[in-house]
């Protein structure tokens, strides 16, 4: 949906306009966004930094890629299937007969994804101010993380390939 996007940097980025976001400084994170046209780099030069501290909570700065109008090709995130994940998600929301409004969105379809992050949860939790701005419903969804947290003081360890709640 061609609002999502355009929605969720609004709010990020006010009293701006969501064009003109590209840094987001927040108490523990400094949120990098680019857009698609310009992103090509940037998950190539993430995995290849080697000189990110031993510290995960530490690696600064996280970069978002936007992508208003289409997704990123395949090789951009090679290790989850972006196209796959929507069209699954369509077709369970068409079975399940849940309406599709142009300018509203159910859950799954506001998506922050990271290749690689500290805790999906901590990334949040962390950073208040970005995540006051975020509307309901949003998923952030990873394939690795380094730090997961579970409840209270447990550590949260997936399998790779695994979604686990």
């Amino acid at each position: 949906k061609p609002t999502i996007v355009s929605t969720i940097t609004d709010l990020v980025a006010a009293p701006s306009s969501g064009s003109q976001l590209s840094v987001f400084k927040d108490e523990n994170d400094t949120f990098h966004f680019h857009h698609t046209a310009e992103s090509r780099a940037v998950p190539k030069n993430a995995r290849e930094n080697t000189n990110a501290a031993e510290d995960p909570s530490q690696w600064q700065p996280k970069h978002i890629i936007l992508c208003p109008t289409s997704l990123p090709d395949r090789d951009q995130t090679p290790l989850f299937d972006l196209s796959s994940y929507f069209e699954t998600l369509s077709s369970a929301r068409k079975a399940l007969g849940c309406r599709d409004a142009p300018d509203t969105w159910g859950i799954g379809e506001a998506l922050l994804y990271g290749e690689v992050v500290t805790s999906t949860q901590t990334m949040l939790d962390k950073n208040p101010r970005f995540l006051s701005r975020l509307p309901s419903p949003f998923v952030s969804l990873a394939s690795y993380q380094l730090a997961g947290r579970g409840r209270g003081s447990n550590i949260w360890l997936s399998p790779s390939g695994c979604l686990q709640f």
